[in-house]
């Protein structure tokens, strides 16, 4: 990816456009996880071929399958790719904040609450791995 999407201010319109299926989602993680270069987790290798599910990457030596979200805040998500990156932009761009609880009432969700911060360090992870940049327009 020459260019990096970077979502300035809080426009939701252009954010909804630019992901409105897991595929984009899949596809913006992987293009910003592997930008440089891929080197396998396991190994070390930097050989790889197309993994076993979409946008995944399976090392050529030691035959490690890895994920886009695999690493993230994302990682073993127990709902859509989608719904996730939707309720981390509105959560980051609400001036008051946005609770969890709520969130987990309006869409009917238990694991919520994982997806806005833990105590063990995942909730900086959303930033580091999708890298938004919000600021005021």
């Amino acid at each position: 990816m020459n260019q990096r999407n970077q979502f300035l201010g809080v426009n939701s319109i252009k954010f909804h456009k630019a992901f409105s299926t897991d595929e984009d989602c899949y596809r913006y993680l992987s293009e910003i996880k592997w930008d440089k270069k891929y080197q396998c987790k396991k190994c070390g290798y930097t050989k790889f071929y197309k993994g076993v599910r979409p946008f995944s990457r399976r090392c050529m030596k030691c035959k490690y399958d890895e994920s886009p979200t695999a690493g993230t805040m994302f990682d073993k998500c127990k709902f859509p790719l989608l719904l996730a990156f939707h309720i981390a932009f509105k959560i980051s761009t609400k001036k008051k904040g946005m609770s969890t609880q709520l969130w987990s009432y309006l869409k009917n969700l238990n694991y919520v609450k994982r997806l806005a911060g833990s105590s063990n360090g995942k909730s900086n992870k959303l930033w580091q791995a999708v890298s938004f940049t919000l600021s005021a327009e």
